[in-house]
C-alpha cells in the first residue's frame, strides 16, 4: 500500500500543472529530450525531461505520458559537466545524475519516494515519429483563415483559425471546446491534433469550424492559470456570438462541440441558451464532478490491478479531500484542512515529508480551476437544456465512465421527457475517441488514430440534419 500511495501523491502533484513545451536549442550534449522509467510498486511510470539552454541558463520541462501530463515546468536546472541537478519546488521533486554519453545515471526523489532513474537521449524526431495518418496534408479543398474574437467581460482577445468549405456559404458552423488543461487551437495532446483533424473532416462536408487558443496560450490574451470552467465557458460563448456574425456562417445553424470538460461546458452553455442552435457533448460529464473524480480514480486503479482494499483506502482519502472543497468556502480554512489531511495521510503511510513539501503539495491542489471544478454539478444545466443536444460516450473511457454517465443522462431524459437530447455509447473507443485495446491513458500517444471517423461522421450527419 505504501508504494502505491506514493505514486498516487505523484499523480496528484502532476494534475493541473501542464504548460507549453519550449522549443529546444541544439547547443550542448545535454540539450534535448531525455526519457526513463521509474519503478513504482512493480509498475513503470515513464518520465521525459526536455532541457534547453538560453542566455547562459538551463531550463526545462517534464512529461509524464502515462498520466497524460505534458510540459510541466521545472523550477531549477543546474549543469556542470558531467553533473546534472533538476529541481521542481512546486512538485517537491529532485533528480541528480551524471551525463555519460547518451545516458544520464541518477536518482529521482519526491515526497519521501526515492528510486534510481536512468535517462536515455531521445532522437530529435522520436516523440513525433509515430504515424498520424489522419493529420491533414495539403493541398486543401477548403479555406482556413486567422480569426479573433473578444471576451468583453474578461477584457481579452482570443485568436484561432476559422476553417470554411469552398464557396460563399453561408454554412452551418461549430466551435470546438477542449478538455481539461491548457490547449491551443489544434487541441494538441500527446502528438495528436484532434481539432485539426475534425476541422478538416467537417470542412470537406460543408461545415465551418472555429478552433482557438485558450486564454493565455498561443496568440490569445489572458491568464489560463487563474481561469475556472466558468471563465472558459464565457470564452466559448463569446466565440460563438462572434462567429454567428460572420457572412460565411448561417446564424441559425451554429453550435458547440465540447470534449471532456469541454463537453461539460457545452451542457452549461446549452442550459443558459448560449450554445447556439445545438450542442454536441463528447465524453462530457453528466454526474456531479466529485462523483466523476471518484469513479475515475476507481477505474484507473482497477486497470492498474490494485486490490479492492487499496482502492477503497485511496477512495476514502480522495473523498475526504474533495469534500473539503464542498464544505468550506474560505480559502484559508481549505488550505489548513488540506495541509492537515495530507500530513495525516503521509504519517499513516510512514512517509516523511518536510513542511515545505507539504506546503507545495497543498498549493498544487488549491488552484482556482480545481476549487471551482470539484464543486460543479451539470444536472441543473442538463435539465434546463431546451436546444437539441447529442451526447456521445466512449465505451472504454476510463476518465469519464461511459456507462455511469450515460445512465445518469438517460434518467434525466426519461424523467424530464427531454426529447431534445440524444445519447449513445460508441463501442471500442477510449476517452480521446480512438479505437483502443484497453482504454488506458498510456495508449493515447502510441495509437496512430487521432479521432474515430465513425464519430466524426455521426456528428456531421447530426449537424447537417438541421
Amino acid at each position: 500500500m505504501r508504494s502505491y500511495t506514493t505514486l498516487n501523491l505523484i499523480v496528484i502533484l502532476l494534475m493541473g500543472l501542464f504548460t507549453c513545451s519550449n522549443i529546444l536549442a541544439q547547443t550542448s550534449p545535454l540539450t534535448g529530450a531525455w526519457k526513463g522509467e521509474l519503478k513504482v510498486s512493480g509498475q513503470t511510470l515513464p518520465v521525459i525531461f526536455h532541457l534547453e539552454q538560453s542566455d547562459g541558463e538551463w531550463r526545462g520541462t517534464m512529461d509524464s505520458p502515462k498520466q497524460n501530463a505534458k510540459g510541466i515546468k521545472i523550477g531549477k536546472v543546474l549543469y556542470a559537466e558531467p553533473m546534472l541537478s533538476i529541481e521542481s519546488p512546486q512538485m517537491g521533486l529532485k533528480y541528480e545524475g551524471l551525463l555519460m554519453g547518451d545516458s544520464i545515471q541518477g536518482t529521482f526523489t519526491q515526497a519521501g519516494f526515492e528510486a534510481p532513474l536512468v535517462l536515455q537521449k531521445m532522437e530529435a524526431d522520436e516523440e513525433t515519429s509515430l504515424a498520424k495518418p489522419q493529420e491533414p496534408r495539403g493541398p486543401f479543398p477548403y479555406n482556413s483563415e486567422t480569426y479573433s474574437f473578444t471576451n468583453d467581460k474578461a477584457g481579452i482577445t482570443l485568436h484561432g483559425t476559422l476553417t470554411t468549405p469552398p464557396g460563399e456559404g453561408p454554412f452551418p458552423a461549430v466551435i470546438l471546446v477542449s478538455g481539461s488543461g491548457p490547449h491551443t487551437r489544434d487541441g494538441d495532446i500527446l502528438g495528436h491534433k484532434p481539432f485539426l483533424v475534425i476541422a478538416d473532416y467537417f470542412a470537406r462536408q460543408g461545415i465551418a469550424v472555429l478552433s482557438y487558443d485558450e486564454r493565455g496560450l498561443g496568440q490569445s490574451e489572458g491568464d489560463f492559470s487563474t481561469a475556472t470552467s466558468y471563465d472558459l465557458a464565457e470564452d466559448a460563448a463569446a466565440a460563438l456570438a462572434q462567429l454567428e456574425k460572420s457572412p460565411k456562417v448561417d446564424p441559425h445553424k451554429t453550435g458547440i462541440i465540447g470534449h471532456s470538460e469541454g463537453g461539460l461546458l457545452a451542457w452549461m452553455l446549452a442550459g443558459t441558451n448560449e450554445a447556439g442552435d445545438f450542442a454536441i457533448s463528447l465524453a462530457g460529464p453528466t454526474v456531479p464532478i466529485i462523483d466523476l473524480m471518484l469513479q475515475q480514480t476507481r477505474d484507473l486503479m482497477v486497470m492498474e490491478g490494485m486490490s479492492e482494499e487499496q482502492i477503497e483506502s485511496i477512495e476514502d482519502f480522495n473523498r475526504q479531500m474533495y469534500t473539503l472543497f464542498i464544505d468550506y468556502d474560505d480559502i484559508e480554512v481549505i488550505t489548513t484542512e488540506v495541509y492537515s489531511l495530507l500530513k495525516s495521510r503521509a504519517e499513516s503511510e510512514g512517509i516523511s515529508l518536510t513542511e515545505a513539501q507539504l506546503g507545495q503539495q497543498t498549493k498544487g491542489i488549491l488552484s482556482p480551476w480545481f476549487r471551482a471544478f470539484i464543486r460543479m454539478d451539470p444536472t441543473p444545466a442538463i435539465k434546463n437544456t431546451s436546444i437539441p443536444v447529442l451526447a456521445i460516450f466512449a465505451e472504454k473511457d476510463v476518465q469519464v465512465n461511459a456507462e455511469v454517465n450515460n445512465e445518469a443522462l438517460k434518467k434525466i431524459v426519461l424523467e424530464g421527457g427531454k426529447e431534445n437530447i440524444r445519447h449513445i455509447i460508441v463501442p471500442g473507443l477510449n476517452h480521446l475517441f480512438q479505437h483502443s485495446e484497453t482504454g488506458s491513458i498510456s495508449e493515447y500517444g502510441i495509437l496512430e488514430e487521432t479521432f474515430s471517423e465513425e464519430v466524426m461522421q455521426q456528428m456531421v450527419d447530426y449537424i447537417l440534419a438541421f
